[in-house]
């Protein structure tokens, strides 16, 4: 079954605020089979979007549009739906009920202007709103739904949780577990690099449905299987899964959601481990992302910014700090080793990072050498690795790159 999303709004087209409803909708319908073939932008215009309405309504099953159920002059998506469907505007009195009620918990005055809003389209089934003052509604047409819900995100989330997702799978006869998906994370590859790794499994079929998506240091490999019984949509789920994994191996660090942050410390906490960072290069990126999962297993983050700083760190003359550096690997895992006693923690990360080209803007290519140590009792551990691009986009890549590194060697520390 197709479906389309129609975002109502002038704001939207001149970048006054981002689409975010778009992508949380196409995240919600995908799961359940649905194809989401057209997202579309519209602005307040009655003969705009009552064409792009009308062109929805002739290749599409599921209309979904977002916005414009507001009470001023310019919030005209009720009147468009009525007009393409040849209804007309019928007034709710339990919809005005539900408002007014809405005001009153606030405290504010409800104006004349809000009376519109409890017009929607004869025959239309209502989606009442307790989160706000704009309800929304369902039009069935000649086998086909135009659904609409308000542009504000947390409105359309509730809503599209909690009636339209219900209405959609009692509509399409979905019964749980015949649509599943899954994603799998990788990180260490390229997308080109894991595209050649998996191509042959990727256009073998339909069914499983697989897709990569990119993103710096991170990709994404989507997986979505269909059948008529659950049984049936695990066996091909995890029968091309087990395919990917074994030409990925451990590449593959999480799945869904699970972040490589979030890894790193739930590794940490399984061999009772705490760690520290310090981060010359990539300034405090890497301990941003590991303070975020709040684990108790993350002690400390530090970041220095100067060779000065570092040096007065070790206690070292500037002799002996200068012929140390000489030696990347020699250096990072002194560092590595001092954080770890200095903070009493069983793990130290240091990474360093010397970078040629670039400029103030952070715009301009660079190139960069990395230099990452860890360093725990009785094991220490270094890597090196050349990065390329802006300033920005090298440093968070260099922060990814640690804290994979950082998970392998875990990740060796609990098999053994």
């Amino acid at each position: 079954m197709r479906a389309e999303i129609i975002t109502i709004g002038t704001e939207l087209l001149v970048g006054q605020i981002i689409d975010t409803n778009s992508a949380h909708i196409a995240q919600k319908l995908t799961p359940l089979g649905i194809e989401l073939t057209h997202v579309t932008s519209v602005g307040d215009s009655r003969s705009e979007m009552l064409e792009t309405l009308n062109l929805a309504l002739n290749r599409s099953q599921i209309i979904i549009l977002t916005g414009g159920l507001g009470p001023t002059e310019d919030d005209l998506t009720r009147e468009v739906v009525a007009r393409a469907c040849r209804r007309k505007l019928v007034f709710h009195q339990h919809l005005m009920d539900q408002i007014e009620a809405h005001f009153r918990r606030r405290g504010i005055e409800m104006v004349a202007s809000n009376r519109r809003q409890a017009f929607i389209p004869e025959g239309a089934i209502p989606i009442e709103n307790p989160m706000g003052t704009a309800p929304g509604f369902i039009l069935e047409k000649e086998g086909r739904a135009v659904i609409t819900l308000p542009g504000v995100p947390r409105e359309m989330e509730f809503l599209l949780e909690k009636v339209v997702i219900p209405y959609l799978t009692g509509k399409l006869h979905i019964k749980e577990g015949t649509v599943q998906s899954k994603v799998l994370r990788v990180c260490g590859l390229g997308e080109s690099a894991v595209n050649d790794r998996i191509s042959d499994i990727i256009h073998e079929g339909e069914n499983p449905s697989i897709g990569t998506l990119a993103s710096p240091g991170d990709i994404r490999i989507r997986i979505i299987a269909r059948g008529r019984h659950p049984s049936e949509v695990k066996s091909l789920m995890e029968g091309v899964e087990v395919r990917i994994r074994e030409r990925l191996g451990d590449l593959i660090y999480g799945v869904n959601s699970e972040t490589l942050e979030g890894i790193v410390t739930k590794l940490l906490e399984r061999i009772n481990l705490t760690l520290v960072t310090a981060e010359p290069y990539t300034g405090g990126l890497i301990a941003q992302r590991l303070s975020g999962t709040e684990s108790p297993q993350f002690l400390q983050g530090v970041v220095f910014n100067s060779d000065e700083a570092m040096r007065m760190f070790l206690g070292f003359k500037a002799t002996v700090y200068k012929e140390l550096k000489r030696n990347g690997a020699e250096f990072v895992l002194t560092l590595a080793e001092k954080i770890r006693q200095f903070y009493q923690s069983d793990v130290g990360l240091f990474i360093s990072g010397f970078s040629e080209g670039g400029g103030p803007n952070g715009g301009v290519q660079i190139k960069a050498r990395l230099h990452v140590g860890i360093a725990s009792d009785g094991m220490k551990r270094v890597v090196d690795h050349l990065l390329g691009g802006s300033k920005g986009m090298v440093r968070e890549r260099a922060a990814i790159f640690a804290l994979d590194f950082l998970r392998r060697e875990l990740w060796k520390m609990e098999k053994a």
